[in-house]
């Protein structure tokens, strides 16, 4: 896969595998925490200490709950259907590199366009605190008990946020030449 920057600060990603767009094309199931309160205390975070007992408590609770966390909610939402979309617009090529080869292999063209760089951070930082908090990762934090057995999915998901992690920083370098 080639990651290439497009004129207008955005990306172009050339001969994505197949198996690597299937992937992202599951972005949205990716990053749901599936109501698991520990993931969901991690994307949205109480913004109250609770050793603190201010005036206020149940007044800044209440604003927490009907107007700050919907709209967190709402924004990622956005980002979310804004990369769906892009994901939609990916062209299919495929390669004959070998004419004696009837498994010709599969690849996808995606672009970013620079006003999407900041969503697909979003969703990818995203996916990625979910897999790490459901799958344990990364792998050195939290290496397997003497009597575990690693499983394809605990790797599977150490690969795409490795992978989502190198997007992420090419995405931050556009973001931060953008504001400079």
């Amino acid at each position: 896969m080639d990651i290439l920057p497009l004129p207008d600060g955005g990306l172009r990603f050339l001969e994505v595998p197949a198996a690597f767009y299937e992937q992202l094309s599951l972005l949205s199931q990716t990053c749901d925490p599936n109501d698991d309160p520990t993931i969901v205390a991690r994307l949205y975070p109480h913004p109250l200490d609770p050793n603190e007992e201010p005036k206020d408590r149940e007044k800044a609770e209440e604003d927490w709950s009907d107007f700050v966390r919907p709209e967190l909610e709402a924004a990622f939402d956005t980002h979310m259907l804004t990369v769906m979309n892009d994901l939609a617009e990916a062209n299919l090529e495929a390669t004959d590199d070998d004419p004696d080869n009837s498994d010709d292999e599969v690849y996808y063209r995606l672009e970013i366009p620079s006003d999407h760089t900041h969503a697909w951070f979003q969703v990818l930082n995203r996916a990625r605190i979910v897999l790490a908090m459901k799958h344990r990762l990364p792998l050195s934090e939290h290496p397997l008990g003497e009597d575990e057995e690693v499983s394809l999915q605990r790797l599977l998901a150490a690969h795409l946020s490795d992978s989502f992690a190198e997007i992420s920083e090419i995405l931050v370098h556009l973001m931060t030449d953008e504001l400079s």
